[in-house]
């Protein structure tokens, strides 16, 4: 954790070495490097088009909130999902939660907000570009075959190979 997020103060973006995501196809949620970002954008932005109650499409309920939260953090910084208390209840793959947890997650998985910082189990995010340095967010895209390539090294780096 002070890896990702610094200890005491928070990280400031040109701080940052690394940064919490998914591993494409997955839920699993791993720390990468920087270099990473560029090679995930691609499942990024499948997930918005998916059907999902997890990591998929934004519901009309969820994209209307979605533009409040993204609104609320862009003003106020780092936020969790207690700061938007509308009692608006989701389903979702844990049972029931509220509205707000469940854009949240979505907008983590769609990369439209990162972790910036936890507080014990509690995630706090923040728009992407106060998260990560500027030059990561404009790493031109990687063809797909830089990409499979990407993941092929990251699997065998994962398993000591």
């Amino acid at each position: 954790m002070r890896h990702l997020y610094g200890e005491g103060a928070p990280l400031s973006a040109d701080q940052r070495v690394a940064f919490e995501h998914h591993l494409p196809s997955t839920g699993i949620l791993v720390a990468f490097g920087l270099e990473a970002w560029p090679h995930l954008l691609t499942e990024m932005h499948a997930r918005t088009k998916r059907s999902s109650a997890w990591s998929g499409r934004l519901s009309k309920r969820e994209s209307e909130l979605a533009e409040h939260i993204l609104a609320e953090i862009a003003e106020r910084g780092p936020l969790n999902s207690d700061a938007f208390n509308d009692g608006r209840r989701a389903r979702s793959v844990w049972g029931k939660a509220t509205l707000a947890k469940s854009t949240l997650q979505k907008l983590f998985f769609h990369g439209r907000v990162l972790i910036s910082r936890r507080e014990g189990n509690r995630r706090f995010y923040d728009l992407p570009e106060r998260v990560l340095p500027a030059h990561v967010l404009a790493a031109p895209a990687p063809n797909r075959k830089e990409t499979a390539r990407w993941l092929v090294l990251l699997k065998l780096r994962q398993r000591r190979i």
